[in-house]
């Protein structure tokens, strides 16, 4: 969320997807059921129910600005 804008900048100019505004789910576990989700717009987190929760994934191993 820190560098949301700089990323989208960075997927574009690879001709990549921009991130949205939407849910995305965390690769932190909350339980065995359930794992941590982030919403990119405000930065709320919450944990959701693995195997009923559809959300988008976006995997980031780093980012350097």
């Amino acid at each position: 969320l820190a560098h949301f804008t700089q990323i989208n900048a960075a997927l574009e100019a690879v001709g990549g997807e921009p991130l949205h505004n939407d849910w995305y789910w965390s690769s932190t576990q909350y339980s065995a059921t359930d794992a941590w989700l982030l919403i990119l717009d405000n930065g709320t987190a919450f944990n959701g129910t693995k195997a009923t929760g559809q959300f988008r994934v976006r995997p980031v191993s780093a980012f350097l600005n």
